[in-house]
């Protein structure tokens, strides 16, 4: 651009903004504080715009990427396995997480696809049952539970026992139980969350 042209250019974006955007030092030009508050703006917008080409460019492109999340328990085996057994010549972006964040993400479409461990209650999202969850008592070697045949879950309740908290939905499957054998389960008030 030509000195006349940016000089113009700055004259005309000055009068309609109201302020003087840049100040002159000796032979220099610099921006005034009002130019550098407002640049953080522009910045912003220019960098939006930078990701708004870089996605369209995306969209265009012929290799697109299959957004994976999944709990932790899935991670190791059957989200690998799933993929391997897949003929699909995408490729997969495979994420890790807890499933209130994994339904958020699928919300906002951070993912395309997620396996979570609770049913979603929102009608936003379409589900189907992929496996059942199991579950597994661990006790200490020698404990006295192992020397028995059989036991039931009301049998358990009388030893020290190590829960979810709340806010994780694995919590669900053990609180499902206890309530379909009719047995309350107390918490000392310190870890009840």
């Amino acid at each position: 651009m030509s000195q006349p042209g940016l000089s113009h250019a700055i004259h005309s974006l000055e009068k309609d903004y109201g302020l003087p955007l840049f100040e002159k030092t000796g032979r220099n030009v610099r921006l005034s504080p009002y130019g550098l508050e407002i640049k953080k703006y522009i910045d912003v917008i220019l960098n939006n715009l930078d990701e708004l080409e870089q996605t369209i460019s995306d969209f265009h492109r012929e290799d697109k990427v299959i957004r994976i999340a999944s709990v932790y328990p899935l991670a190791g085996s059957f989200i690998p396995e799933l993929i391997q057994s897949c003929s699909v010549k995408f490729p997969f972006a495979i994420y890790n997480g807890m499933t209130p964040d994994i339904l958020q993400g699928l919300e906002n479409m951070t993912y395309d696809l997620g396996f979570c461990s609770a049913q979603p209650s929102s009608e936003l999202f379409e589900y189907c049952p992929v496996q059942k969850s199991y579950v597994v008592i661990v006790v200490p070697k020698g404990h006295e539970l192992i020397i028995k045949e059989t036991f039931s879950f009301r049998d358990i309740t009388t030893y020290p026992q190590i829960f979810f908290t709340r806010t994780i939905p694995m919590r669900k499957l053990p609180e499902q139980i206890y309530k379909d054998y009719q047995i309350s389960a107390s918490l000392p008030a310190k870890q009840k969350k």
